[in-house]
């Protein structure tokens, strides 16, 4: 046998050409409107416009924060939290700090498990190179083995050999025309709120929607078109990120919004940690400031910097997932999430597996320090033997229609060691010296006689803390650890 190697607004909406045909695409979306108010009250959408809105969820924040920066004018960029910060720590940092070139490229170049799926949306807004899979060039750890190990990176190594998975190996059903939709049926219909809050499309949904929206006069309402092409997409995921108004947004013009958030008192909540599994305590050393009783910067090994490396892999929807009501963003994009479990499967989603896709998105990461969930949903990838004639050996593929199931591995190291790094309050990463301690501390005007160091174990309460931190805050140590009544 052998594996085998295969090659703005209504009035501004623009067409433009799709990556994977040479065609223009776009799709129309109904909208009606309150003309009094100038709003928008619902949107209706069929499975295509659908397919697109719910893949926001599998999007890596790494991947959002590239495109959104190609998007936006420079001078308006616009930060998620500290998650700009944290994707420059992983550019600015030298590539001899990381195993290989590989290593660095999965955190400067995240990329979407669902890339199988996602590349046969109608608009498809993430460039990112699809996934590689790879397997070990041993063919006897893939027929002698259950759960052969599979990989996206050659960086991975094999659990029979222990040797590098570094065959590649394809689907076999990866360039297959389908025409029903993504995730959902394209015949299905939907409705949309103001605030992305999905229902499907009935008259009991709009009669609540519109008294939820305070509309007691038909007459306040006209309906329009939409086009939206990539360029309207890609502000659509701006806006679900950054306005708790969305639609109205993209039709009547961006409100201000608020880029940074400093401290937040909510962070004082507990977040549940009964669905994470398997996470390996770290220790962290942080400098407080006494008079404020502030972290001002922590000194670490590498495992809690790949443990941060790390939010950049996970897409949006886990995020949602991992922290549950303690999510907060100053958008709407939870409500996406949150209508799934609304959206039967049949009528509207095509499988339940794809439901689970964007419920629990998986993470193209996998470092020691990962966050798991206990119960943990995975698609299952399956291999198949195949002969493209009678003069050929059987050639191994990766399918969906079911077979030998094969078994994901991650690098699991990504950062050499030991090596001890310093992280400030807004998660800049750089090696660690005294004097580059010393001076940081002076630039904030700190004296040394107003210093205390403390240790500091973080476990899976202290991981989500910081996640969600990342999420909503410039100040990430203090308001992930900052609870922890030590200092």
């Amino acid at each position: 046998m052998a594996i085998v190697v295969s090659s703005e607004a209504a009035a501004r909406a623009v067409v433009v050409s799709s990556k994977d045909a040479e065609r223009e695409v776009d799709i129309p979306v109904k909208l009606v409107i309150d003309k009094e108010k100038k709003r928008v009250v619902f949107a209706e959408a069929d499975g295509d416009f659908a397919d697109i809105l719910f893949s926001f969820l599998t999007l890596p924040m790494g991947t959002i924060i590239r495109l959104l920066a190609q998007h936006s004018d420079q001078s308006k960029q616009l930060n998620i939290g500290n998650f700009n910060t944290l994707c420059s720590s992983v550019k600015n940092l030298d590539a001899k700090y990381f195993v290989t070139d590989v290593s660095k490229d999965l955190l400067t170049n995240t990329r979407n498990l669902a890339d199988y799926e996602c590349r046969r949306l109608r608009i498809n807004i993430d460039d990112t190179k699809p996934a590689q899979h790879f397997v070990c060039q041993n063919l006897d750890c893939i027929v002698d083995q259950d759960l052969p190990s599979l990989s996206t990176c050659n960086i991975a190594k094999c659990r029979r050999c222990g040797d590098y998975l570094k065959t590649p190996i394809n689907f076999l059903d990866d360039m297959r025309e389908n025409n029903s939709g993504v995730f959902f049926a394209q015949t299905a219909s939907f409705i949309i709120t103001d605030a992305l809050n999905v229902f499907p499309n009935t008259m009991g949904s709009t009669f609540e929607i519109l008294e939820m929206a305070g509309v007691s006069d038909f007459g306040v309402l006209e309906e329009t078109t939409l086009q939206f092409g990539s360029h309207e997409i890609l502000e659509l995921l701006k806006c679900s990120l950054f306005s708790k108004t969305p639609l109205s947004d993209m039709v009547f013009g961006e409100k201000d919004i608020v880029k940074d958030i400093v401290l937040i008192p909510s962070f004082q909540c507990r977040i549940s940690t009964e669905h994470i599994y398997g996470f390996i305590n770290m220790t962290v050393n942080v400098l407080v400031q006494k008079s404020t009783k502030k972290i001002l910067l922590a000194q670490t090994a590498e495992d809690f910097v790949e443990f941060l490396f790390g939010f950049l892999a996970m897409p949006l929807g886990r995020i949602i997932s991992f922290l549950g009501e303690s999510f907060s963003s100053d958008g709407t994009v939870e409500n996406l999430h949150n209508s799934l479990p609304n959206l039967d499967v049949g009528r509207y989603f095509k499988f339940d597996e794809l439901r689970q896709i964007l419920l629990y998105p998986e993470v193209d990461y996998g470092s020691y320090h990962s966050l798991y969930f206990r119960k943990e949903w995975s698609r299952d990838f399956y291999y198949t033997s195949r002969r493209e004639s009678s003069y050929e050996e059987d050639t191994f593929h990766l399918t969906r229609e079911g077979g030998p199931v094969m078994k994901i591995e991650h690098p699991k190291e990504y950062l050499r060691g030991p090596k001890m790094f310093l992280v400030t309050d807004d998660l800049i990463v750089t090696p660690f010296s005294s004097m580059s301690c010393i001076t940081y501390l002076h630039s904030l005007k700190v004296s040394p006689g107003d210093v205390e160091e403390h240790q500091i174990n973080i476990g899976p309460e202290e991981a989500l803390n910081l996640l969600r931190a990342c999420m909503i805050s410039t100040s990430v140590l203090n308001n992930g650890l900052g609870s922890l009544q030590v200092f």
